[in-house]
Order: structure tokens, then sequence, then C-alpha cells
């Protein structure tokens, strides 16, 4: 993704059509460096929350076999895809933004150009499958679940399709050194087969924003209108036990807490995708002496997505706050707390198996509820 000046450059290089000087317009954009400390500053808080908090979300759901359900599975890639954008690609992205300069070399363009949108692309599938799971676990409860193997097969599949959907990222990701009155420069761009910021460009990313972002948030919006109305609306006061109002609170909890993580998501990168929406049919917001605060500010609350989550987590749900605990347990104000052992349907309220007498005298028990066995502690 090119830094707020770099329409203008690429092109004035790219059609030879500019001097040297007139390529180098970015430099106006160059900040002081206690403006620059302020934005390290910034970004180094988002970075250092985003891949300490996503690292111990792993860990809570890996290191303790109570916590490695279906939908924690697809939480851990969550929390994997925002490590990798955080760790791999902002402080590189931040570099590149406050010193129009890509000093990183060619080969980690490419990288660059490839791994920020690829994780992003793997966070939106990957909350899509949770919506598919939650959609089949409440609104058609017979079916079989998911399961573990299920779910890391599907792992690997929206990591595939957004490997797909990126390569020509990293593909046609480029870099530039052209000669600036105070030196050389070196710029990270893509550039297609039929040159910069032309047709290839403008249609590749418009299907790509249609793709990995409306048509998901779209389908679960949907989704969870559907599984909201089920859960909250639809249900007969007076008619349920015990057990099952214990499960339709858990379902409820898991649903609203996912619910949280897809609106906040979609809030934090719409306006990054709007900017470069209008950059590209408005070139002159560029050419604009405030716009690079307000392309960081923007920028930066699309990044700062990967921090909240952890957030969302502990705030949300007992289990993950346990493991918060267990995790920062090394702090004085903090106490440690042990994981409750899951309740498995079957153990919720009483029991819910009934006995019956079989053909030969003997005793088997059998599942009155089974129906009810779709609810999954996400803990």
């Amino acid at each position: 993704m090119p830094t707020v000046s770099d329409d203008t450059n690429i092109g004035n290089f790219a059609n030879n059509a500019a001097p040297d000087v007139e390529k180098c317009i970015a430099d106006r954009f160059l900040q002081t460096p206690h403006v620059m400390f302020i934005w390290a500053v910034i970004y180094g808080c988002a970075i250092v929350v985003a891949a300490g908090g996503n690292c111990i979300v792993m860990w809570i759901v890996l290191a303790h076999r109570e916590m490695r359900t279906v939908t924690n599975y697809f939480l851990v890639n969550l929390a994997f895809a925002d490590t990798l954008i955080v760790v791999f690609y902002t402080p590189f992205q931040f570099s590149y933004m406050v010193t129009n300069q890509w000093y990183f070399g060619h080969a980690y363009c490419k990288i660059s150009q490839f791994v920020g949108p690829l994780t992003v692309s793997a966070s939106i599938f990957t909350l899509a499958a949770i919506s598919i799971d939650r959609y089949i676990a409440i609104i058609h409860p017979m079916r079989p679940r998911m399961t573990k193997l299920e779910s890391s097969v599907i792992i690997v599949i929206v990591w595939a399709v957004a490997i797909l959907i990126l390569l020509p990222l990293g593909i046609y990701a480029n870099t530039h050194t052209f000669t600036c009155p105070d030196g050389n420069r070196t710029i990270c761009y893509l550039h297609w087969p039929d040159g910069v910021y032309k047709d290839y460009d403008f249609w590749y990313h418009i299907g790509r924003l249609v793709v990995t972002y409306f048509v998901p948030l779209v389908a679960m919006a949907v989704s969870y209108t559907i599984v909201g109305i089920k859960l909250w609306v639809s249900q007969t006061p007076g008619e349920c036990s015990h057990r099952h109002r214990e499960q339709l609170r858990a379902k409820r909890k898991v649903v609203k807490m996912m619910i949280v993580v897809l609106v906040i998501f979609a809030v934090c990168w719409l306006p990054l995708h709007i900017y470069m929406l209008l950059a590209r049919h408005h070139p002159y917001l560029y050419k604009q002496a405030h716009m690079q605060h307000v392309y960081m500010a923007i920028y930066w609350l699309a990044i700062s997505n990967s921090m909240y989550n952890p957030f969302i987590y502990c705030w949300m749900n007992d289990r993950f706050r346990r493991g918060f605990k267990r995790a920062l347990r090394f702090f004085p104000c903090v106490r440690i707390e042990p994981f409750r052992k899951i309740h498995r349907p079957s153990t919720i309220s009483g029991s819910t198996h009934s006995s019956k007498l079989s053909r030969n005298g003997s005793i088997e028990t059998t599942a009155t509820e089974a129906h009810h066995q779709t609810v999954e502690n996400v803990m």
C-alpha cells in the first residue's frame, strides 16, 4: 500500500513526464522529529499491545486442553493473523509512511505488499467461518457439529483462498529508485501489466474489496440476524427448563461476543477503504498538506483492530479472563483463578439421560435431549 503521496510520484516516473524535483514532491510531507516521535509512540503502543494480547490468546487455547474447542481454534487463527500483520507489516509500513523511503529491499517490498492484505482477508474469512458454525449450531441443532479436524481443514482452506486472492500483490510489487535533491529515494509500489494505477489496478482492488470485505460482512450480518431472532425473539416464555435456559444463555454470550468482534472489525477498516477509493478518483486529496496525518490516523485505526479482540475475549468470556490472569500472574495486582471444568450438555443441570428396558431385560441409557447438545462453551 503506497504512502499518501505516491500516486503522483509513481505516475510521474512511470510516464517519464516530469523532472526529478517533481518526482520528489512527497518530500513536502516529511515530518519534524517530534511529530514522527509522537506517531512512533502511537503506532508502537498498538503493535506491542496487539502482539502481546494475541500471543496470550493463542497460549490460552493451545496450552489448556479444556480450551481447545472448535470456536476457539478459529479464534487462535484470528489471533495468529492479527499477530502477523502487526509484526511483519505494520512497523515497515509505518517507516515508509513517515519517511517516504523504502529501506527494506526489493524482496521485502513484495512480502510486505502481500502479507498485510493477506492477514486481513484471512481474518474476515475466519469470522465468516465462525458465523457459519454458530448458524448451524443454533438454527440446525440436529445436524452434526463441526469437529476439530474439520475446523482445522477450514482454517487451511481460509489461508489457501486468501493466498490465491492476494497473490497478484506479491507478484506485481516492485521497487524503484530515483534521484531527489537530497539524495536517492526508493519507493515500493504495484506495477501491473498495463502500468501503474491503471485499469488492472482499479478493477483488482474493487474486486478484492467486494470479495474480502463487503460480501463477507453482508453474509455475516444476515447470518447473525437470523441467529439473533432465534435466540432473543422466537423463544416461548415459560416452556424452557432450567437446563435449556442455561444453554440459551451460553449461546447468547458466544454470539454477542462474535458480533462485537465483527462490528469492530468492520468499523476499523471501513474508513481506510473509503479513503483509498476517494483518493483513486480524486488524486488532489493526496496533495493536501494535512493529508499525511489524516492517512496515518485512518491507517492506525485499521491496524488497531488487531489489538481489540483480546480485550473483547477477556471482557466477555470468563474462561479467557482466567487465562489472561494466569498469563499476567507476575503482576502483583493480578489474582490467579483456576479454569472451571467445562460442563457438557449432559451435566449442566441434572441428568439428560433416561433409561429404558431392553428386549433381554437389561437397562439401556438413551439421550432424551440430544438436540440441546449443540451448545459449545467458547471459553
